[in-house]
């Protein structure tokens, strides 16, 4: 059941919550935020999208939606945080996804911008994620925006559960690692949310993000339906896994099953959410999906 709008509302005007103990008391708009550097290509959407690309000094080399995002700004992520940089731009709100940092490095951009709020994704649900959707709304004054998306997300998941194959199929997402090992998403992980919202059960271990799984470890898990990243224009790794003799006793590549969904839409928590429930619903029933 979608939860209260009101008492969502309620709980962004409460409190915000970065990573790990970091705790900030979000009053009413405190501050007008005109100088924010985003270090992930998820929240760079989310600022784009609920708030102004051009407050946006800084951002990840990654950045590529909404196409105009990538074009303001100074680059202060490549591989890892540029401390200097961002200490030069003086930022006065920084956001980032906790999935792609460790607690040393966030320690080192609060010291290299101790003036800034610091704001995390740290959702691992589709409703915690809504939680946070609100609160970074209020904070760069975008309720009705980000409102709307809410509306958007909880559609999909609504149509998806009225469409869902019964019984629901067993899912795996999977990244393959092609001359690598490949890694699953585990079960407490976000997308394995987005998994669920969409009618479906994912597998794999008890984990909040993706982890290295074995071929028998996967051929044991036995899913119905794998889904994996990538892109209509690269599409290796996914005839990696396809191709893989070690797999093909389990159900997903029997059936055919093994379905593509864009890699920024199903590894990022960030303006596309309901684009990947949308996806992952059409996944789960045979022979639609690609």
């Amino acid at each position: 059941m979608r939860p209260s709008v009101l008492l969502l509302l309620l709980a962004a005007a409460l409190s915000l919550s970065g990573c790990g103990s970091d705790k900030q008391i979000l009053r009413t708009r405190p501050r007008d935020y005109h100088h924010i550097i985003s270090l992930s290509p998820s929240t760079s959407e989310l600022i784009s999208q609920y708030g102004s690309s051009n407050d946006l000094i800084g951002h990840t080399a990654a950045d590529n939606y909404p196409a105009y995002a990538a074009g303001h700004g100074e680059i202060v992520v490549t591989t890892k945080p540029d401390y200097e940089k961002i200490a030069m731009l003086k930022p006065d709100l920084v956001l980032y996804d906790s999935a792609l940092y460790s607690d040393q490095e966030i320690d080192q951009v609060k010291k290299a911008a101790p003036q800034a709020t610091i704001f995390a994704i740290t959702a691992d649900t589709v409703d915690d994620f809504v939680t946070q959707l609100y609160q970074l709304g209020s904070l760069l004054g975008g309720e009705t925006k980000v409102s709307e998306y809410v509306d958007r997300i909880y559609g999909e998941r609504a149509t998806a559960g009225s469409s869902a194959p019964s019984p629901p199929p067993q899912v795996a997402v999977i990244m393959p690692g092609e001359s690598a090992p490949d890694y699953i998403a585990g079960t407490k992980s976000f997308d394995a949310d987005a998994v669920r919202s969409a009618g479906g059960v994912p597998v794999g271990p008890e984990a909040n993000n993706f982890v290295m799984i074995s071929p028998e470890a996967l051929v044991a898990l036995n899913p119905d339906v794998i889904i994996v990243p990538g892109n209509k224009k690269d599409l290796k790794a996914a005839e990696a896994l396809v191709n893989n003799p070690r797999y093909k006793s389990i159900k997903a590549l029997q059936n055919n099953r093994v379905r593509v969904i864009d890699q920024d839409v199903l590894l990022r928590r960030g303006s596309r959410v309901d684009t990947l429930i949308k996806g992952i619903a059409e996944a789960l029933v045979p022979g639609k999906g690609h």
